[in-house]
This record gives C-alpha cells, sequence and structure tokens, in this order.
C-alpha cells in the first residue's frame, strides 16, 4: 500500500500503476553500480532466526483463537476415489466429539484444469466428496473419532494399480517414437556408425515433499467475513480459494499469512484452505483448526512425478562423446496445472535440465513422452532436474568411464564453449583438491547442473564400508547465480538443498500398492538424521553479467549423482534408480 502519512489515506499499487507508467521522465535514473553498494553483497543475519530459536515465531499449526474446534481429515485412501458413506451417529456420543463433515474432492488446484480421469462420470467428478472431517474440542479427540468412525469408499478404477506397473509402462514408452523437444544434427545416424556406444536406462520414483509442519489450515467463517489462517507459498491463491469455497466476494475474505514449516512447493495449491473452509461454514461461526495426520500428509501429497529416462552415445575412437540420443517418459506437472504451457506435447518441467543440457555433442536428439496415472504430481523442489540432473550426471561419468577419461576433464572438453559452466566446474574441482588420494572404501564423485538459472557444481565425498553402508562426510559446492544479495542466504540455502537432495537420494521413494501409497510416516519414509549431516563447504564462482539466478533450488539436483559416482569408485556398482536404500553396495 501507498500510505499518506499526514491524513492517513491509502491505495493499493495496482491502482496507481497505470498512472506511474505514464510519467515522462527527463533522463532514466543512474543505476547504482556494485561499488556503491551498502548492503549488498554482506552476509547479514536473517531476521526470522532469532523467531525460529526462541520458539516465538507463529507457524500456521500454532495458532490458538477463543471457542476454537479442531478438525481431523481422512481422504479416501486411493487417488481418485470418493466418500460412499460414514456413519456418524456411531461416534457422535464420544467425549468432546461435534460434528461430521463430508470434504470435496481437493486432488488438484482449485484453478486448474482436472485430469481426464478425473472428468469421466460421476463417481469421479471434481466436487463430489473424496474425504470427511471429524470435528471435536481437541484434536486428538477429533483424530480418535475419526479413527474409529465406520467409513466406505468407492475405491474406483484404480484400486488394483502399483508402481511396478507403472514403472514397467513407463519404461516401455521409451522404446517407441517419442516427440522431439530438440535437435542438432543426426544423432541416430552418427549412433548407428559409431565405434562404440553406450547405452544406460535410469529411473525415478514418486516422491513426497514431507514437510516437517504437516498440512494445516484454520478457518472461521461468519456472515461478515472469512478470516484463514495459513502458512501458505501463495496467499493469492489462499484468498481466492476461501473466496470459492465461502461463496463470498474476495474483499471479505482475510488471510492471515504464518511462518512455513516447510514448503518445497508444496504449499501452493491451496488444497488445505478448501478443506478448512468447507468445514468452517458447516460449524456456525466456531474457528476451527483442520490438521493433517503425518500420515494423511505423505499419502495425499502431490508428488514429484516417476519417470524413466534413457541415453544412447557415440564414442569416437579416442573415447570422446560425438552423439547423444535421450528419450524419457514422465508425468506432465503442466497439463493440469497450466495447461496453456504444454507446446506440442512437450512440458518444459518434464525436459528441464535435458534440453537445456550445455554439453557439446556435435549430434544431439531429445525425445519425450508425456505419460500420466491416477497418481496427482506437481512441483517438488527443483522440479524435473530433481530426476533428469541426476540421470544425465550419471550417464556423463557412464561416458567419462567407457571412453578412459576423467571426469572433470571430460566435462571441461564438452563445456568449452560456456564459461560460466567451466568456472563453477574448475572452482569446486580445484577447492575440493579433485583426484586427491582417498583412503580405501572412500571416493569423490562430481556433478554440475543448472537450475532456475543457477550453476551448482558438487564434489561429495563418500565412504562405503564392506557391508555397503553409505556415509557422505564431506560435500563441497560452488555455484553461480549471477548477482548476490546475501552471500549467507545463499550458504544457507545451498546447505538446506544438499539436505534435502541427499535424504531423498539414500531414502525417497512413494511406493503405490492396490492404488495407495504404502508409505505413511518417517519410519518408512526417512529423513537425513542430523549425525549423517555431511561438512558442506560453500564458494561463490560468480561470473558477472545481467543474470539473476535462483538460489533455494539448485543444490538439490547434483547431490545425488555426485553421491553415486563415488559410490561407484568404491563398489564397481553403478546406480540409475533411487534411493540407495534398495541397492546392495557391500564390497570386498
Amino acid at each position: 500500500m501507498v500510505v499518506h502519512a499526514g491524513s492517513g489515506r491509502t491505495v493499493n499499487y495496482g491502482k496507481v500503476a497505470a498512472a506511474a507508467a505514464q510519467v515522462k521522465l527527463d533522463a532514466e535514473p543512474e543505476v547504482k553500480t556494485p561499488d556503491k553498494f551498502k548492503l549488498l553483497g554482506k552476509p547479514l543475519p536473517r531476521l526470522d532466526v532469532p523467531l525460529k530459536v526462541n520458539g516465538s515465531a507463529i507457524y500456521g499449526i500454532d495458532i490458538r483463537l477463543p471457542d476454537m474446534l479442531y478438525a481431523a481429515v481422512m481422504a479416501c485412501p486411493v487417488f481418485g476415489g470418493k466418500l460412499k458413506s460414514y456413519n456418524f451417529d456411531a461416534i457422535k456420543d464420544m467425549p468432546g466429539v461435534k460434528a461430521a463433515v463430508p470434504l470435496p474432492n481437493v486432488l488438484w488446484h482449485a484453478n486448474a484444469v482436472a485430469p481426464d480421469w478425473a472428468k469421466s462420470g460421476e463417481s469421479a467428478a471434481v466436487d463430489a466428496p473424496n474425504g470427511v472431517a471429524v470435528v471435536a474440542d481437541s484434536f486428538w479427540r477429533a483424530k480418535t473419532a475419526l479413527e474409529v468412525m465406520p467409513i466406505e469408499w468407492d475405491f474406483g478404477e484404480h484400486a488394483n494399480t502399483s508402481s511396478a506397473e507403472f514403472l514397467k509402462r513407463f519404461q516401455a514408452e521409451l522404446d517407441k517414437p517419442g516427440v522431439v523437444a530438440k535437435e542438432e544434427g543426426d544423432a541416430l545416424v552418427a549412433l548407428n556408425s559409431a565405434a562404440k556406444v553406450v547405452q544406460a536406462d535410469y529411473t525415478a520414483p514418486y516422491l513426497a515433499h514431507a514437510c516437517m509442519e504437516p498440512m494445516n489450515c484454520t478457518a472461521q467463517v461468519t456472515p461478515e467475513r472469512v478470516d484463514v489462517w495459513v502458512g501458505t507459498q501463495t496467499p493469492e491463491s489462499a484468498l481466492a480459494t476461501a473466496a470459492a469455497t465461502a461463496e463470498v466476494a474476495p474483499e471479505n475474505v482475510y488471510v492471515h499469512n504464518c511462518f512455513l514449516g516447510g514448503g518445497f512447493r508444496r504449499r501452493l495449491f491451496s488444497d488445505e484452505v478448501k478443506q478448512a473452509v468447507t468445514i468452517a461454514k458447516a460449524m456456525g461461526g466456531k474457528p476451527v483448526k483442520m490438521i493433517w495426520t503425518r500420515e494423511e500428509d505423505i499419502r495425499h501429497d502431490f508428488y514429484r512425478p516417476t519417470s524413466a529416462i534413457r541415453f544412447r552415445a557415440a564414442l569416437d575412437a579416442n573415447g570422446m562423446p560425438t552423439a547423444l540420443h535421450n528419450h524419457s517418459a514422465t508425468h506432465s506437472i503442466l497439463s493440469w496445472f497450466r495447461p496453456e504451457e504444454v507446446k506440442s506435447g512437450i512440458d518444459r518441467s518434464s525436459v528441464e535440465g535435458l534440453r537445456n543440457m550445455p554439453y557439446a555433442f556435435a549430434q544431439l536428439r531429445i525425445e519425450h513422452l508425456m505419460q500420466s496415472t491416477h497418481v496427482p504430481v506437481a512441483f517438488l523442489r527443483s522440479v524435473g532436474s530433481t530426476q533428469n540432473g541426476f540421470a544425465l550426471e550419471g550417464f556423463i561419468d557412464e561416458l567419462a568411464h567407457a571412453g578412459g577419461k576423467d571426469p572433470v576433464e571430460l566435462r571441461r572438453q564438452l563445456l568449452k564453449d560456456h564459461k560460466d559452466w567451466l568456472h563453477v566446474l574448475n572452482t569446486v574441482a580445484e577447492k575440493a583438491n579433485w583426484g586427491k588420494a582417498m583412503p580405501k572404501g572412500s571416493a569423490q564423485g562430481i556433478a554440475i547442473h543448472e537450475c532456475f538459472g543457477s550453476i551448482v557444481g558438487q564434489v561429495a565425498e563418500v565412504s562405503v564400508s564392506k557391508r555397503g553402508e553409505v556415509r557422505v562426510e564431506r560435500v563441497v559446492c560452488a555455484v553461480d547465480c549471477g548477482h548476490v544479495v546475501n552471500p549467507l542466504t545463499v550458504a544457507e540455502q545451498m546447505e538446506g538443498g544438499i539436505v534435502y537432495g541427499l535424504t531423498y537420494t539414500l531414502y525417497g521413494q512413494i511406493t503405490i500398492e492396490k492404488g495407495r501409497a504404502v508409505e505413511g510416516n518417517f519410519d518408512t519414509y526417512q529423513m537425513l538424521r542430523m549425525q549423517q549431516m555431511p561438512e558442506v563447504e560453500m564458494h561463490l564462482a560468480l561470473t558477472g553479467g545481467d543474470k539473476w539466478g535462483g538460489i533455494g533450488e539448485p543444490s538439490v539436483p547434483p547431490i545425488g549423482p555426485a553421491v553415486c559416482i563415488a559410490i561407484f569408485k568404491i563398489t564397481g556398482k553403478r546406480i540409475r534408480s533411487l534411493p540407495l536404500m534398495n541397492h546392495d553396495l557391500s564390497w570386498a
């Protein structure tokens, strides 16, 4: 808002933006040069850290209001199924229980195009209830009553599907011609006449966001106004969703945005807002705090897509790659979230990190086939680069090994026309003392990837016991994000991304059986423990220019391949699928 202190009058920026754009200046104002910066570029502590350390930060789950009720929710275990019936009479006399409320389907964003399977038939209609909430005077009482309330579900046509079935189908798609996302030269001809061909298939499972704060929202609906207390990455979406659900004008909705207990793109969709407002509407003006259990949170996520990725490369007589053919099959996130951005059968988020790879192959062909299942998918921290960076960097190491070349030296040759990539690569190799002698059972692995405009290189120093126990001892990280406002924030984000990527490298997978997610809590969907955290050393490798890259996501993709490349050096076992806990890494 623009505020006039003398009169107290206010106006929002949107009201004056058009008029401001018409203002004519005698000359453009001079842009301050970096040598005149007083704050930019200095490591300044974050203002929220003391609040989070001393416990005074208010997250969505911390909200307490007078006369507040609590709601526990349960959705149909099979995605796309619906609620057939529930017997509230069986629990209505339990202590503190107030009501049971059927819930609308929230498997996709309120403003998005529903997937095809959701449009067929009344049983899967977008607005058909697919869940139920129990409201009580405490969350424990609501949760306990919900667990014993008789509920009948219509699981629908996907009740016998599985991850194994999906992966088999996705891999079979790689044998079919795909939509060409990029082509330079004729890679297929070059492969047919190559002195040596290297081929490998990589796969990636579904991943949950697994934020430390499970999904929650507090709502109060009265005739005068709607209030929503929530930790959200999109306050505008939360407001629009609350208004639509309560059937009120947006100006009568007030969103109180709280700290996030982890977002990672999970808190984009306002599905929790739709549920909470639906419940609050039924409770006669009383505020209701709705909390998902950990099991509900993990089993009803919008998951990172599963995928299958194939590479074929031609090597010449000197072991240098001359052609690359890449083919991938995975879900399209944008086809339901922003369908207008899917162009000619290509979802750009599905091929990021592949179509824009910087490696100089004389002949290059990138193909893709969009796939779908009934499992809801969406963005996860670093999006398509999570699986594509793992696969591409792993395969580049395979080419180095097949051609008898050092992985860093091969990358230098393939990146010779990209000074920014070379600078990051050389920086991380130098700072990590690449090629240094390592004890038996230990090795270095290197990977480099660009994500959201920032190039990140990492060297992971890894040890593997003879029984196959993996420990990442040290990670050296170099980043070129163009410009830096606060280098301390850059270091923190690099470290956080490494934790996130290392977690799914070691443990991350959502398994679908009988149409539903198997994993439900941190015993089966594990997190990196504090004692497993490697030492992280971060270096800025800035090359200047006008680029402003992102910093919250780019350190996620390189850690997985860097670790797996080191493991190959130690054990001789090439890792082409994650998580590592599924592999026998023992060695003699």
